[in-house]
């Protein structure tokens, strides 16, 4: 609802109404954490925010702000009305030839970033104050390969010093959807080993998928420590998209040997997702993981034929999810050329023929 929103080009159907909408049917499946805009960003925003907050009561309502205090007051007024309310404050980005561009000096980046904490606490004193520095991933990595010792204090320092101030969560982003895997998990690995404080917060990742790695660097991320994810449903998002939610969801689901759970109720998994695209207008494409409309149908005769034996059994021979897991509902089997007796059977048997 904020992120996801940011998708070029396309503006949610009915506005507010919309926003509210998609919030409500989040609550209902248990999704932890709901950011539902910017609120400085616009009058609209500030309303559709405000509407949440007054509504949806279950999971965390969460306003987005830069460090100045009319953002961070914005977002308070707005989820102040939440029964529980959080404010997500967020620095510049903080990779070097970022820093640069801004012109920036790191002390100054500190004091803000302890200033904006220390105020959004005070609004919400029992509530979440996460806090996030764009690029953080991408500046970690190169200061690892560039051994620049400078570069890694500066952003331990930052994150020790939001902690200290009274951060709750902290999120450690890959803006540009830069990161391959395996460098995700070493880089979260060294902040969850060096950021002082960081096992007393909920640790966040937000990946973006420029180059398709969006789903796989945030499981990378739990498996370093993180313990939040932060992502949309069907992956829309800036530029290439967010990490896809019902991705993530569904490989801690079928990878139990991995050990970790979501609190999300995977049979609305597909109902949400055609909601997403009813009010944004994005259409899925076909072959999209988990909730596109051929995620589940089969037009090999040999798959058709392997997933009925696989069924006697208790389980289909090539597919790893049941479709009622995640909501799904349609025809399976889809006779075309390659298709055997045995699809044809399942199908005339459906249509009640023998």
């Amino acid at each position: 609802l904020r992120d996801g929103e940011q998708a070029v080009g396309k503006r949610l159907k009915h506005g507010t109404k919309s926003k509210v909408e998609l919030a409500h049917e989040l609550n209902v499946a248990k999704v932890d954490i709901i950011e539902a805009g910017f609120p400085n960003s616009s009058p609209a925003d500030y309303d559709a925010v405000t509407k949440i907050a007054q509504e949806v009561k279950g999971s965390w309502i969460c306003g987005l702000a830069r460090l100045v205090e009319e953002d961070i007051t914005s977002a308070y007024e707005c989820v102040s009305h939440s029964n529980k309310p959080m404010i997500h404050v967020f620095s510049i980005p903080i990779n070097k030839d970022a820093l640069e561009s801004y012109d920036k000096e790191i002390s100054t980046i500190v004091e803000d970033t302890v200033k904006g904490i220390s105020l959004s606490k005070s609004y919400i004193p029992d509530g979440r104050v996460q806090f996030s520095a764009q690029n953080t991933m991408m500046a970690v990595y190169e200061a690892i390969v560039k051994s620049d010792q400078e570069a890694l204090d500066f952003i331990v320092k930052l994150y020790s010093s939001a902690i200290e101030a009274g951060a709750t969560d902290i999120n450690l982003p890959d803006t540009e959807g830069y990161m391959l895997p395996h460098d995700t998990f070493d880089v979260v690995k060294y902040l969850m080993e060096n950021i002082k404080g960081i096992e007393n917060v909920s640790v966040h990742v937000h990946c973006h998928n420029d180059l398709g790695n969006a789903t796989a660097n945030s499981i990378a991320s739990i498996r370093a420590g993180a313990d939040c994810i932060e992502g949309t449903f069907n992956g829309i998002g800036e530029r290439a998209g967010n990490t896809a939610l019902e991705e993530v969801i569904m490989n801690l689901y079928i990878h139990e040997e991995m050990g970790y759970e979501t609190s999300v109720d995977t049979t609305l998994i597909g109902k949400i997702s055609d909601l997403v695209e009813y009010h944004t207008g994005m259409k899925k494409q076909q072959n999209k993981a988990i909730v596109g409309s051929h995620a589940f149908q089969h037009s090999s005769g040999i798959h058709q034929d392997g997933n009925d034996k696989g069924k006697k059994k208790g389980k289909k021979v090539y597919q790893i999810i049941d479709p009622e897991t995640v909501g799904w509902t349609g025809e399976e089997t889809q006779l075309t050329n390659r298709s055997g007796k045995g699809g044809v059977k399942k199908r005339l048997n459906r249509l009640g023929l023998d």
